[in-house]
């Protein structure tokens, strides 16, 4: 099938805009972004139509681009696609979350990975849905996220909307799917566990964590200790206790988190492997400290 000059010189424009758009160039992208969205398909227009918020935001319209962007997700849950479209989109809104990450826009970001959540959660294909939706916590709990925890007002609204996607994985079995998978299992929980953490849910991150340990433990065995996740995860579940206030549990936990890592023998580099042995290592004194001084009082 031959392409018409009109449709090469719409693709090499569409490559324009995307470069636009990825480097910055906001003013030069929302001309391409606005001619493509007239003859674009319904699957690419609810990401074509956030591009352009964020352009029109940062070309000095906020009012427009607001509106944009609240139209588009408000009409995304109201009237969803279909089945088989609700993937794709979802999938095509969660770079753009991280972009509109990038320039500080963080509760609009948040509500990008609540509505993507949303649209993995009404797939018919359970498995790749979970893995949608935790990808969508874990973007919501990163690092870049908890940067902008001082204000408390966004900090309400990014725990809501993990509040709102743990309701979506709690409405189905979905880790159930995974128990012949353990390696995805106990990432997924990790995952899991950390969101728990950014909302200040204790207990919950704990058992996940321990879920995620015990995941590696029931398929592998005394062989867990092979893998350098499993000396993580036991890091990690240490990690919660003490900061929980157990610190006994804690102690006990991040001798054998030392041990496995240790002996884990799937490192991807020696430097990966020193740099959580010592992150071990510093926690355990820090544990070991705080209970000498408890003795002491």
């Amino acid at each position: 099938m031959s392409i018409s000059f009109e449709e090469m010189l719409a693709a090499f424009a569409e490559d324009d805009t995307n470069e636009f758009w990825e480097a910055g160039r906001y003013d030069q992208a929302i001309t391409g972004l606005e001619n493509s969205l007239r003859t674009a398909p319904a699957r690419s227009k609810p990401a074509m139509q956030l591009k352009l918020s964020l352009c029109l935001r940062e070309c000095g319209k906020p009012v427009e681009g607001s509106n944009l962007f609240s139209n588009t997700l408000k009409n995304l849950i109201e009237y969803p696609p279909t089945e088989e479209l609700c993937s794709p989109i979802a999938e095509a809104l969660c770079p753009i979350g991280e972009k509109y990450i990038s320039v500080d826009s963080v509760c609009k970001a948040g509500w990008i990975f609540r509505t993507a959540a949303e649209l993995f959660h009404r797939t018919n294909d359970d498995a790749a849905a979970i893995v949608g939706i935790v990808k969508c916590l874990a973007n919501i709990s990163s690092s870049n996220m908890n940067a902008y925890m001082y204000d408390a007002q966004k900090e309400q609204f990014l725990h809501d909307c993990v509040r709102s996607i743990h309701e979506l994985i709690k409405s189905k079995d979905y880790f159930a799917l995974f128990d012949h998978e353990p390696r995805r299992l106990a990432s997924l929980y990790h995952d899991m566990a950390h969101s728990y953490s950014f909302i200040k849910k204790n207990t919950e991150e704990q058992h996940y964590y321990r879920s995620a340990v015990e995941a590696l433990e029931k398929v592998y065995g005394i062989q867990a200790s092979h893998l350098s996740h499993y000396g993580n995860l036991t890091h990690n579940l240490a990690s919660s206790m003490m900061t929980n206030g157990q610190l006994k549990e804690a102690e006990e936990l991040l001798r054998k988190a030392s041990e496995r890592q240790l002996a884990a023998q799937d490192w991807p580099s020696e430097e990966r492997k020193q740099s959580c042995l010592e992150k071990t290592r510093t926690l355990r004194e820090t544990v070991a400290k705080r209970i000498s001084d408890l003795k002491n009082k």
